[in-house]
């Protein structure tokens, strides 16, 4: 099935899937990254104390996720995105109220729960568990959704803050919300639609009834974790870069806007190469497609070890895009070829917890690496070596699987 016979055939559960990665950009990095500047200073508080309010509220995300995650197994799709949406809201006009640091961290936190947790999950698990055949495609057009986000929200956040300051650029993030995301979701897909069935409802002759592992099988699962350790280091290098945006470009005398520019080019590149890698899922199978996650990860540190050019960031950012790109289009699907769909959304959000971990401890790391400008080159290869060790542990693994 091609990318245009599926939009033809299934606009609907698509364009449902897309909405949830482009608003999951409010509690994206790539997004906070960008308000940090203004937190700092309407609440006083250093880099260091907002890295450790994010790190903070990221892990206490990461362990609601398993709790919140296999709900999406027993709740029909359009009934579990209304609540996200419901917290998404709430939260976003908590932030555009802080006034003490405090508020910051359970700011940050239903922000990080809501976005960067919930809905990218209810995206994914519910286009990957509907789609069997062109499983790789549709979650390549569904993912399009963050990458559009990364593209847009950058520009339209900096010109919103410059113009009319950080607590209304939020309130207008929730009227977004408000106004595009829920009636969508109450309007696109019917609730009888089988995209909306939990497996419960389904019918015991439907030829798509999902089969698999429990959550509780595929953690005593040794390979579970050694394919994993790959997705957690893209979550790690992406967050840890994002967050600490500002640091960098001063490390390595880069101006905000060339950053911005960037980041940009990061989302553009992630929605261009979903189109290629979607196909190519489809080809070959997630699994073997997964084990090339990290290579564009390590050929940007080995980059940024040699040069600070502003050719470089842009290099390093599109390279970024690519590895990004990869990841959120395997992970979905590779837990559904190794495991089966019937407890997907309880093993992907299980995985999503594992990243969230690994997320949450980036903001320190990466923001003690960039504040070390001597030691900078170091750290990238440090970064290069690691990421190299889980990427040949992964091929290994794959093999052995005889994927």
């Amino acid at each position: 099935m091609t990318y245009a016979s599926l939009v033809r055939k299934y606009p609907r559960e698509i364009l449902y899937g897309f909405l949830h990665f482009f608003f999951s950009g409010l509690g994206q990095t790539f997004l906070l990254g960008f308000f940090v500047a203004s937190f700092t200073e309407s609440l006083s508080i250093t880099i260091q104390d907002f890295n450790g309010f994010y790190s903070g509220a990221t892990l206490a995300s990461a362990f609601l996720l398993p709790l919140a995650g296999k709900y999406l197994d027993k709740i029909k799709v359009r009934y579990f995105s209304l609540g996200i949406a419901v917290l998404m809201i709430l939260f976003s006009l908590f932030t555009a109220t802080l006034q003490y640091a405090w508020m910051l961290g359970i700011a940050l936190f239903g922000l990080r729960f809501s976005g960067q947790g919930l809905m990218p999950l209810t995206g994914a698990t519910a286009t990957a568990r509907y789609f069997e055949e062109g499983r790789g495609k549709a979650l390549s057009l569904v993912g399009f959704g963050i990458s559009l986000g990364e593209f847009l929200m950058p520009l339209g956040v900096t010109f919103l803050i410059l113009n009319i300051g950080w607590r209304y650029t939020w309130l207008i993030l929730a009227l977004g919300v408000v106004c595009i995301f829920i009636p969508a979701i109450i309007g696109l897909v019917p609730l009888g639609n089988r995209y909306q069935l939990i497996q419960e409802d389904a019918d015991e002759d439907e030829p798509t009834q999902a089969t698999g592992a429990t959550r509780e099988e595929v953690l005593r699962d040794p390979k579970f974790y050694l394919l994993a350790m790959v997705n957690l280091w893209v979550a790690f290098f992406v967050t840890g870069v994002f967050i600490n945006q500002s640091l960098l470009a001063s490390s390595y005398g880069w101006s905000l806007e060339l950053v911005a520019y960037a980041v940009s080019i990061f989302g553009l590149t992630k929605f261009i190469s979903n189109i290629f890698f979607g196909s190519l899922i489809d080809k070959f199978s997630a699994v073997r497609v997964f084990s090339y996650v990290l290579l564009p990860l390590i050929a940007g540190c080995l980059l940024l070890m040699f040069t600070q050019s502003k050719v470089a960031v842009i290099i390093f950012f599109i390279l970024c895009g690519i590895s990004g790109s990869l990841s959120g289009l395997t992970v979905t699907a590779m837990w559904a070829e190794v495991y089966g769909t019937l407890h997907l959304g309880a093993i992907r959000s299980a995985v999503s917890t594992f990243a969230v971990f690994s997320a949450a401890v980036a903001p320190l790391v990466f923001g003690w690496a960039f504040s070390k400008v001597d030691y900078l080159p170091f750290s990238w290869l440090t970064f290069a070596i690691l990421m190299l060790i889980s990427t040949i542990i992964s091929f290994i693994v794959v093999n052995r699987m005889g994927k």
